[in-house]
């Protein structure tokens, strides 16, 4: 299942990244409503024990944390 779930977060932030450089813009906003949106369904999977945990998930936890940090501080200042 970990594998699944790192395939799909792979796939987005290659979308992501191919349609950023195609419309030549960062795109911020939805950068972060990504990462925010990520941490999120990380923490529900972590919540309903899709995810056995190890110490691979701990550091991917911690990635995703701080992305959401940072998308959160951009949408808050953004505002």
């Amino acid at each position: 299942m970990g594998t699944i779930i790192l395939a799909i977060a792979f796939i987005i932030e290659i979308g992501l990244a191919a349609y950023c450089l195609l419309a030549k813009s960062w795109q911020e906003k939805t950068r972060s409503y990504l990462g925010v949106g990520a941490f999120a369904a990380f923490v529900l999977s972590a919540l309903v024990s899709v995810i056995q945990w190890s110490f691979r998930w701990y550091l991917l936890g911690g990635l995703l944390f701080i992305w959401a940090a940072v998308g959160a501080v951009r949408l808050i200042t953004d505002f």
